[in-house]
């Protein structure tokens, strides 16, 4: 029994005698010189080191870039993310990723995460040319009888244009069809045109009426509200001032619609626009190097509305 213990002894010995100075076991045993193992193979995480070797340590650009996908996609699982950035990056940078290091690294990362998605949300958005896209939406007006008026609303990304604010009876589509087909007649037909997922926006009678017109239709993600910002921000302004006024009935809400979207469009200047309103920048007007004829003062809703219209 002691025999077989100290033989036992022995050989652990000489194992560990072997691994510390990594000599050789045997000819064909490749000579290791560090703990660390590198790859030849562009997909190094593909490959599992032997048990005591640690994988190649994945720089900082690396665990950024996936906290930067994760923000943009947030639906995106940890398998879809690994798939996402080994298509960005394998034959680009030679570099991929696998699930267990995008599992670890947004678990660590979580608070940066957050941080990121929130300064996406709230960033400037870049500037495009007019009529290349609407944003499209529904909000509600209540009347002094507590009922609830539906309204459709319509802005230009490009110019920020109120190209549409009507009081509608219903959400059927037929009259959402309607109304977008009368702001084409006025404005022209934008390249594409976006919507949150309610169900009039997906219903086949108005998809199948913007694939007619040759219109892209693009659609927010499930919750993600911001991804139609201007139209969002729109009606925030309209809803601010409009909670102040009493609203009699739908042909009451129908003039102050109008008159809402005169001072929007023509009076009140946007600092995204560079101090100028969505008329001048629609029609390619600049008042301040080519002036102007008449400044009228604009006042409605008791003095809620109020500004100078600047005739050109």
């Amino acid at each position: 029994m002691e025999l077989t213990f100290l033989i036992n002894v022995l050989m652990w010995l000489w194992m560990a005698y072997f691994w510390c100075c990594d000599f050789p076991i045997n000819a064909e045993h490749t000579r290791f010189t560090s703990r660390e193992i590198t790859y030849d193979n562009k997909d190094a995480d593909s490959v599992r080191p032997s048990i005591g070797f640690k994988y190649r340590k994945k720089p900082q650009w690396v665990i950024n870039k996936i906290i930067e996908l994760k923000a943009l996609n947030p639906h995106l699982t940890v398998r879809k993310l690994m798939e996402l950035f080994n298509r960005l990056h394998l034959e680009k940078d030679q570099m991929s990723v696998g699930r267990t290091f995008v599992g670890k690294t947004l678990q660590r990362n979580q608070y940066e995460i957050e941080v990121l998605r929130k300064n996406i949300k709230n960033r400037r958005p870049g500037k495009v040319r007019r009529n290349l896209c609407w944003g499209v939406d529904l909000t509600y007006v209540t009347t002094e009888s507590k009922e609830q008026l539906p309204i459709i609303g319509m802005i230009d990304y490009g110019s920020r244009k109120n190209v549409c604010l009507n009081y509608i009876k219903s959400k059927h589509s037929i009259i959402l069809v309607c109304e977008l087909f009368k702001a084409i007649i006025r404005h022209g037909k934008p390249k594409s045109i976006k919507t949150d997922n309610e169900a009039v926006f997906t219903s086949m009678l108005f998809t199948g009426f913007l694939f007619l017109l040759g219109i892209k239709h693009q659609k927010s993600d499930i919750a993600a509200p911001w991804q139609n910002g201007r139209i969002k921000r729109f009606f925030g302004t309209f809803k601010e001032k409009v909670r102040q006024i009493v609203i009699a009935n739908s042909d009451d809400l129908t003039q102050k619609l109008a008159e809402f979207n005169f001072l929007y469009n023509a009076v009140r200047s946007h600092s995204y626009l560079d101090g100028k309103t969505p008329d001048e920048v629609w029609n390619n007007v600049d008042v301040f190097t080519e002036g102007y004829k008449r400044a009228i003062w604009y006042e409605k809703w008791d003095c809620l509305l109020t500004g100078y219209y600047l005739k050109t």
